[in-house]
């Protein structure tokens, strides 16, 4: 049972950043991606998309966000 009004506990922040940008960088389109994986690339080229990224559920930009915001 999860109670929503308060975060959870992070006991190994430290792990949880590693977990996040691995995350973070999965959930990312192709070309943001890099082969040292952090930080990600901010060259945005002509026809290059959001569209994989903009959607709800698990792995939508509102959980994204929650989760950042516990870390």
């Amino acid at each position: 049972h999860r109670l929503y009004e308060k975060p959870p506990t992070i006991d190994d922040v430290e792990e949880y950043g590693e977990q996040m940008r691995t995350w973070v960088a999965n959930m990312m389109p192709e070309w943001r991606r890099t082969s040292f994986g952090w930080p990600l690339s901010r060259e945005i080229s002509e026809g290059d998309s959001w569209d994989r990224f903009m959607r709800g559920g698990a792995n939508g930009m509102i959980i994204m966000i929650i989760a950042l915001s516990w870390w």
